[in-house]
């Protein structure tokens, strides 16, 4: 006895269908080499990340003071920083200690160079610089950018002490 499989495909169908699985084929194995498949997973797990709880599953109040205007931002996740800093137009600084301007802060400066994005961030303390770090947005994206934020406000407190309003 003989097994018949039925094709109801043409050799054009067949011929088409390899086509598009060999182009498939050849962009993976061009992402791969690029480094482009692994940034892509970079970026899908920095926006995962940025939906958990930044401070245990407490939203904070933070000082802020963007472009000249001082007011108040809440912040559980990183989205919502993102959220809240999205309608800056020059700079912003949050104060990461009820002392204000003599506490921990972060400063955001964003401009226009050469048509690209460069965000600035300087984190400080009463004026003084901890560290600062210039982020070309065009040509690094936003991941090494929402890392060093997210580290400085994690390490804005010791555990048990409240610095925030």
């Amino acid at each position: 006895m003989q097994l018949v499989i039925p094709l109801n495909m043409n050799s054009g169908e067949i011929a088409f269908i390899l086509l598009i699985i060999l182009i498939f084929g050849i962009f993976i194995i061009g992402l791969i080499r690029s480094g482009d498949l692994k940034e892509i997973f970079s970026f899908t797990k920095m926006m995962k990340d940025m939906q958990n709880d930044t401070f245990d599953g407490e939203t904070k109040t933070f000082a802020v003071q963007m472009d000249g205007v001082d007011g108040t931002i809440q912040i559980r996740t990183m989205n919502d920083f993102s959220d809240a800093v999205l309608g800056m137009r020059k700079s912003v600084i949050i104060y990461l200690e009820t002392s204000g301007k003599m506490g921990k802060s972060l400063e955001i400066h964003h401009e226009e160079v050469d048509n690209d994005d460069i965000i600035k961030v300087v984190e400080s303390i009463a004026g003084e610089l901890i560290r600062e770090q210039n982020f070309n947005m065009d040509k690094d994206g936003p991941m090494g950018l929402m890392s060093f934020i997210s580290e400085v406000l994690k390490s804005a407190s010791p555990d048990g002490e409240e610095w925030w309003n």
